[in-house]
């Protein structure tokens, strides 16, 4: 595949006529997550998640739109082409998911410091 995440964001975010966009690479990335995950999202449904502007979204999915990652119907709303899911797919192969992580034993490191400090 041709097109990698790093030009995906660099495209949708490049100001045009002067103008940058509010949105930022989380937005983008964001973005494409969701309309893979929930499937086609209008543009207020996608405004109101990502807590910007509907504005900022229609030029988000115009220019992932101009990529050739996203389609747009008028009855369902964006939605990811193929080429789009395959993007999202390789993506979130990379992307760890989130663990608990168990720092107990820390705790007792901590409080030897300080019962290390009163016996000074």
């Amino acid at each position: 595949m041709g097109i990698d995440l790093h030009r995906i964001v660099s495209y949708t975010l490049a100001p045009r006529r002067g103008i940058k966009p509010i949105i930022n690479e989380a937005h983008t990335v964001k973005t494409l997550i969701l309309l893979y995950t929930k499937g086609p999202l209008g543009r207020q449904a996608l405004s109101k998640i990502l807590g910007v502007g509907e504005s900022s979204v229609r030029t988000l999915i115009r220019r992932l739109k101009e990529l050739g990652l996203v389609d747009v119907s008028k009855a369902g709303g964006a939605y990811l082409t193929n080429t789009g899911e395959a993007i999202v797919k390789r993506l979130l192969e990379k992307i760890v998911p989130p663990k608990v992580i168990d720092i107990s034993d820390l705790n007792y490191l901590k409080l030897s410091r300080k019962a290390a400090k009163r016996l000074l």
